[in-house]
């Protein structure tokens, strides 16, 4: 290529260096990116305790003056149907909810574990020479966006679920 000829004789010397330091470098970037993301989901978690959550939401589905939890030895439960199907279908929203957050929790350490093998390949795509290396930079700069943004998923997870906390929080003083 002519442009790599008029740029001098460094230039492969140059573009070799930033691929020997860039290259795994990619893994120190996954990995800081990730003790970022965690430390700041530690501080969030530290100031609030889970179980709040979990017992706020056991006082909105049971209802205290249900007759099996009077000790009524009946298998039936006393409950019109109405009430048993909006259980029912609190239970499945509930359910499905505890799922998806699963998926989404496997999702990220799928995609964190595809973007470290990712990483060594965008890394010596920026230092790609010629026509090819000004087609291929954007995937290193786009590799570390993905990188970031997959890093701090749970960070805003804790982060709605401390919203959800300080609002119960704020309930339970209200008497609402």
């Amino acid at each position: 290529n002519d442009d790599e000829v008029q740029q001098g004789p460094f230039v492969g010397i140059l573009r070799a260096l930033i691929a020997i330091f860039l290259i795994p470098a990619t893994q120190l970037i996954l990995s800081y990116s990730i003790d970022v993301g965690n430390s700041l989901t530690y501080e969030i978690a530290r100031h609030f305790v889970a179980s709040d959550v979990v017992g706020w939401a056991r006082e909105q589905l049971l209802d205290n003056n249900d007759a099996t939890a009077n000790g009524s030895g009946s298998q039936f439960d006393p409950k019109p149907y109405k009430d048993q199907t909006l259980d029912a279908a609190v239970g499945l929203i509930d359910m499905s909810l505890g799922f998806g957050l699963l998926i989404l929790v496997a999702f990220q350490l799928v995609m964190s574990c595809y973007l470290l093998l990712l990483g060594p390949i965008a890394a010596a795509l920026y230092s790609w020479p010629g026509v090819v290396g000004r087609l291929s930079k954007p995937v290193f700069v786009n590799w570390i966006n993905a990188v970031v943004s997959i890093s701090l998923w749970r960070f805003w997870w804790i982060l709605i679920v401390f919203v959800m906390v300080v609002r119960i929080q704020w309930l339970k003083e209200s008497n609402l």
